[in-house]
């Protein structure tokens, strides 16, 4: 397992190389619930009041109930003909928002709520290593990510929209 854990109101969840989310309890190591995915979980989850969510490396977002651990919704793009960078973002919840980035290049904001999307916006160009593999975070109002062909972004949380961009090589 080389996923880092995430703790939360007395449980604690685990990602696995086997592709995998585990919810344990963590005072006994007792599993209290599992559930499989398409492919590797290495990455944190993220989680709110009603759901928890977790991006496998087949660029899947999957919503589950954070203490039952069923299946809620999930969300799928296409992996890019030929490689892409090893590694995947987690996906990030700011409010209603559920904002995931994936190997094809795109920054999704989804609803939270339903998996429907809100906006989608290209970081990645035509590159031939497009993945926005970076964790978003929310910092002056604005969403911030990265893309590993063309830099840093911040992103309009509402629209969707690149607000700036700084190129770093």
């Amino acid at each position: 397992i080389g996923a880092t854990p995430l703790y939360h109101e007395g449980t604690l969840y685990v990602g696995t190389d086997g592709g995998e989310l585990v919810a344990l309890n963590p005072e006994t190591g007792q599993v209290l619930w599992r559930f499989a995915t398409k492919g590797l979980v290495s990455m944190p989850p993220a989680i709110t009041e009603d759901a928890l969510f977790l991006a496998d490396s087949r660029n899947t977002v999957w919503s589950l109930h954070p203490f039952k651990g069923t299946y809620g919704w999930h969300y799928n793009r296409d992996m890019p003909e030929g490689f892409s960078v090893s590694g995947y973002a987690a996906p990030r919840a700011f409010g209603e928002l559920l904002v995931a980035g994936f190997s094809d290049g795109k920054l999704v904001g989804m609803s939270a709520s339903d998996g429907s999307i809100i906006w989608e916006v290209d970081l990645g160009g035509t590159a031939k290593f497009r993945d926005v593999d970076a964790t978003p975070v929310m910092a002056g109002g604005r969403i911030i990510t990265a893309s590993y062909a063309k830099g840093v972004y911040a992103i309009d949380p509402h629209e969707g929209t690149i607000e700036w961009h700084h190129a770093v090589e």
